[in-house]
Protein backbone atom coordinates (compact mmCIF):
# COMPACT_ATOMS: atom_id res chain seq x y z
CA UNK A 1 0.00 0.00 0.00
CA UNK A 2 1.27 3.47 -0.92
CA UNK A 3 0.47 6.29 1.48
CA UNK A 4 1.75 9.80 2.20
CA UNK A 5 4.80 10.18 4.44
CA UNK A 6 4.18 11.21 8.05
CA UNK A 7 6.86 12.71 10.31
CA UNK A 8 6.68 9.55 12.43
CA UNK A 9 8.08 7.68 9.36
CA UNK A 10 11.39 9.55 9.51
CA UNK A 11 13.46 6.81 11.16
CA UNK A 12 11.94 4.08 8.98
CA UNK A 13 12.69 6.16 5.87
CA UNK A 14 16.31 6.67 6.92
CA UNK A 15 16.66 2.94 7.66
CA UNK A 16 15.28 2.03 4.20
CA UNK A 17 17.48 4.62 2.47
CA UNK A 18 20.63 3.48 4.29
CA UNK A 19 20.07 -0.27 3.83
CA UNK A 20 19.36 0.13 0.12
CA UNK A 21 22.16 2.67 -0.46
CA UNK A 22 25.01 0.58 0.92
CA UNK A 23 23.94 -2.36 -1.26
CA UNK A 24 23.18 -0.45 -4.48
CA UNK A 25 26.08 1.98 -4.23
CA UNK A 26 28.91 -0.32 -3.17
CA UNK A 27 31.29 1.90 -5.15
CA UNK A 28 30.82 4.65 -2.52
CA UNK A 29 32.37 4.04 0.94
CA UNK A 30 29.85 3.04 3.64
CA UNK A 31 31.03 5.86 5.91
CA UNK A 32 29.75 8.39 3.35
CA UNK A 33 26.23 7.00 3.75
CA UNK A 34 26.58 7.00 7.53
CA UNK A 35 27.54 10.70 7.50
CA UNK A 36 24.72 11.53 5.07
CA UNK A 37 21.97 10.37 7.49
CA UNK A 38 21.69 13.79 9.17
CA UNK A 39 21.36 15.51 5.79
CA UNK A 40 18.52 13.14 4.92
CA UNK A 41 16.77 13.93 8.19
CA UNK A 42 17.34 17.70 8.26
CA UNK A 43 17.59 18.78 4.62
CA UNK A 44 16.13 16.30 2.15
CA UNK A 45 13.02 15.02 3.96
CA UNK A 46 11.64 18.54 4.57
CA UNK A 47 12.19 19.50 0.90
CA UNK A 48 10.28 16.59 -0.62
CA UNK A 49 6.78 15.27 -1.07
CA UNK A 50 7.29 11.69 0.05
CA UNK A 51 5.30 8.48 -0.03
CA UNK A 52 5.79 5.28 1.92
CA UNK A 53 5.12 1.77 0.68
CA UNK A 54 3.89 -0.56 3.41
CA UNK A 55 3.45 -4.31 3.60
CA UNK A 56 1.35 -5.47 6.55
CA UNK A 57 1.79 -2.09 8.22
CA UNK A 58 5.60 -2.08 7.89
CA UNK A 59 7.30 0.56 5.70
CA UNK A 60 9.54 -1.27 3.21
CA UNK A 61 10.08 1.43 0.56
CA UNK A 62 9.61 5.09 -0.18
CA UNK A 63 9.86 7.69 -2.90
CA UNK A 64 10.41 11.40 -2.61
CA UNK A 65 9.29 13.85 -5.27
CA UNK A 66 10.73 17.30 -5.80
CA UNK A 67 9.60 20.19 -7.97
CA UNK A 68 8.99 19.70 -11.68
CA UNK A 69 8.42 15.95 -11.43
CA UNK A 70 11.88 15.11 -10.17
CA UNK A 71 12.15 11.78 -8.37
CA UNK A 72 14.60 12.75 -5.66
CA UNK A 73 14.65 9.28 -4.11
CA UNK A 74 13.24 5.82 -4.62
CA UNK A 75 14.50 3.15 -2.24
CA UNK A 76 13.28 -0.35 -1.41
CA UNK A 77 14.67 -2.49 1.41
CA UNK A 78 16.98 -5.04 -0.25
CA UNK A 79 14.95 -8.02 0.95
CA UNK A 80 11.82 -6.59 -0.72
CA UNK A 81 13.39 -5.73 -4.09
CA UNK A 82 12.20 -7.54 -7.20
CA UNK A 83 8.55 -7.63 -6.09
CA UNK A 84 7.22 -4.77 -8.23
CA UNK A 85 7.30 -2.18 -5.43
CA UNK A 86 9.54 0.23 -7.32
CA UNK A 87 7.32 -0.10 -10.37
CA UNK A 88 4.23 0.77 -8.31
CA UNK A 89 5.98 3.81 -6.85
CA UNK A 90 7.09 5.08 -10.29
CA UNK A 91 3.58 4.63 -11.69
CA UNK A 92 2.18 6.50 -8.68
CA UNK A 93 4.70 9.32 -9.27
CA UNK A 94 3.73 9.47 -12.94
CA UNK A 95 0.04 9.69 -11.99
CA UNK A 96 0.85 12.55 -9.62
CA UNK A 97 3.36 14.49 -11.71
CA UNK A 98 3.20 13.36 -15.36
CA UNK A 99 6.67 13.63 -16.86
CA UNK A 100 9.37 12.45 -14.46
CA UNK A 101 13.09 13.07 -14.25
CA UNK A 102 15.81 11.74 -12.00
CA UNK A 103 19.50 11.14 -11.55
CA UNK A 104 20.95 7.66 -11.15
CA UNK A 105 24.54 6.58 -10.64
CA UNK A 106 25.97 5.15 -13.85
CA UNK A 107 27.75 2.55 -11.71
CA UNK A 108 24.43 1.14 -10.48
CA UNK A 109 23.40 -1.05 -13.45
CA UNK A 110 20.45 -2.62 -11.61
CA UNK A 111 18.85 0.79 -11.07
CA UNK A 112 19.71 2.01 -14.58
CA UNK A 113 18.09 -1.11 -16.05
CA UNK A 114 15.01 -0.68 -13.85
CA UNK A 115 14.53 2.93 -14.92
CA UNK A 116 15.02 2.03 -18.58
CA UNK A 117 12.36 -0.70 -18.23
CA UNK A 118 10.07 1.94 -16.72
CA UNK A 119 10.46 4.12 -19.83
CA UNK A 120 13.20 6.51 -18.71
CA UNK A 121 15.77 7.64 -21.27
CA UNK A 122 19.21 9.06 -20.61
CA UNK A 123 19.37 12.75 -21.50
CA UNK A 124 22.67 13.75 -19.90
CA UNK A 125 25.49 12.90 -17.56
CA UNK A 126 27.25 14.85 -14.84
CA UNK A 127 29.49 14.25 -11.86
CA UNK A 128 27.54 14.06 -8.61
CA UNK A 129 29.20 16.65 -6.35
CA UNK A 130 29.23 14.88 -2.99
CA UNK A 131 30.55 11.50 -4.20
CA UNK A 132 32.47 12.43 -7.36
CA UNK A 133 30.75 9.60 -9.29
CA UNK A 134 29.02 9.91 -12.69
CA UNK A 135 25.28 10.45 -12.53
CA UNK A 136 22.99 9.82 -15.49
CA UNK A 137 20.16 12.30 -15.92
CA UNK A 138 17.06 10.45 -17.13
CA UNK A 139 13.56 11.51 -18.21
CA UNK A 140 10.30 9.59 -18.55
CA UNK A 141 7.81 11.32 -20.82
CA UNK A 142 4.07 11.15 -20.15
CA UNK A 143 2.86 7.82 -21.50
Amino acid sequence: MIRPFHIEDTEAMIEIWYAASIVAHNFVPDDFWEREKENIRNIYIPLAESYMYEIEGKPVAFMSLLEDGEVGALFVLPEFQGRGIGRELILCAADLKGELKLGVFRENPKAVGFYEEMGFCKVGEKIEETTGHPLWEMVRKVQ
